[in-house]
């Protein structure tokens, strides 16, 4: 039996486009939430990596493998990634970064180890060249010589050592934010504006590090603490994520007038989570309100007076002043808008009343009445 040409392709369903279009949709969000997931692994192994590195400088410093008890912060980040995988379906937090706040908890201390070992060393060095055991000419070889890691072909000192481990950690955690997915209220374009902060608060706070260039800082072991509890205290605003906004809520139903007691309450509460008021108190609060008291007690208490320490203590008063001054525009621009909406409010209440009162059926009724005696005392007057 012989087909006609073309009776095979006939036979043939044809493809539905719909399913079609569903298809390829469902591919292109399996392919996005692979890559977000593998982003999101991607960044918590960065951290993992780079808090190994840091405990492992601290335990080559000290020839001591307790150091390594530090470690076991590091177990939350995998923690954390299980729990945002299944709980919240691969989407980030809202207001917190656990896995920041793991690798915070584990390198922020190996600093201290190292900053620690760094001025017991400058202490032992100055008593030894002050007693003239050693040339000035080889003070320097002098106090790196101990402390020296040969690698191929450079050799760093311990005092590099250091700065690369407080360096990279800022550049880590800038790297590990653009890596984590979006949260669910989060968006590009927000993320994009908290990189950017990121790096202008990265910059600020290595420049608290130049008071260590310091001689009568380097000597003065309770300065040292102030300087890295001040650090300590402005690296957790990275654990927050200040551009979060609250979704709106669509109600539906008639109109009914709030009470004026809650929606006082709810605007004022609304004045406190806005965005960038609570990221200016953030910063204030854990960055340039304590870099500002830690270097006017290094200028008035200490008496170390010197050209860098004056530069930025005027920088951050003129910061923390500016971002004063911000925070008065804010408030000043919530009372106008809530004045305003008020206004409206009484507005609208008070057109709706008349409204309400125009098409009343008490109304219609008394005009009937007045309009039936009027026509009944006419017709009497006829009669």
């Amino acid at each position: 039996m012989r087909l006609r040409r073309g009776t095979l392709l006939q036979t043939i369903p044809p493809i539905d486009p719909h399913l079609l279009q569903y298809k390829q949709h469902n591919l292109s969000w399996i392919m996005s939430e692979f890559v977000a997931i593998t982003a999101a692994a991607a960044a918590r192994i960065i951290f993992a990596i780079h808090g190994i590195a840091a405990i492992w400088r601290v335990a080559l410093v000290y020839k001591q493998n307790k150091y390594w008890f530090q470690a076991i912060t590091l177990f939350g980040i995998p923690a954390e990634f299980f729990v945002t995988l299944y709980v919240n379906n691969g989407h980030e937090w809202k207001w917190f970064c656990p896995s920041v706040f793991f690798y915070l908890c584990t390198v922020i201390p190996s600093v201290w180890f190292l900053e620690l070992d760094l001025a017991e060393r400058r202490s032992k060095f100055n008593v030894t060249q002050a007693l003239g055991l050693i040339p000035v000419s080889q003070a320097n070889s002098h106090f790196d010589s101990d402390d020296t890691l040969p690698l191929v072909p450079w050799k760093i000192p311990a005092e590099m050592w250091t700065q690369i481990v407080e360096q990279t950690l800022l550049l880590v955690l800038i790297i590990g934010r653009w890596l984590l997915p979006v949260g669910k209220t989060m968006t590009r374009d927000q993320l994009s504006q908290l990189l950017l902060v990121y790096i202008g608060t990265a910059a600020d706070i290595i420049e608290l590090f130049e008071a260590f260039k310091e001689h009568d800082v380097q000597k003065n072991l309770t300065i040292i603490h102030l300087i890295l509890s001040a650090w300590s205290i402005s690296l957790m605003q990275f654990t927050l994520v200040v551009t979060s906004t609250k979704s709106r809520k669509h109600r539906t139903g008639g109109w009914k007038k709030p009470d004026p007691e809650e929606l006082k309450k709810y605007l004022n509460w609304r004045l406190f989570w806005e965005t960038e008021l609570w990221a200016l108190c953030t910063t204030i609060l854990l960055q340039d309100g304590p870099f500002l008291c830690l270097r006017l007690g290094l200028i008035i208490h200490y008496k170390i007076i010197s050209q860098s320490n004056v530069f930025f203590t005027t920088k951050n008063f003129l910061v923390v002043l500016l971002q004063l001054y911000r925070v008065c525009v804010i408030i000043i621009e919530h009372r106008k808008r809530h004045l305003l909406a008020r206004a409206s409010d009484a507005a609208l209440t008070s057109t709706q009343l008349a409204v309400v009162s125009k098409k009343s059926p008490t109304n219609r009724k008394k005009r009937t009445d007045t309009l039936s005696t009027t026509t009944n005392g006419s017709l009497a007057l006829q009669s």
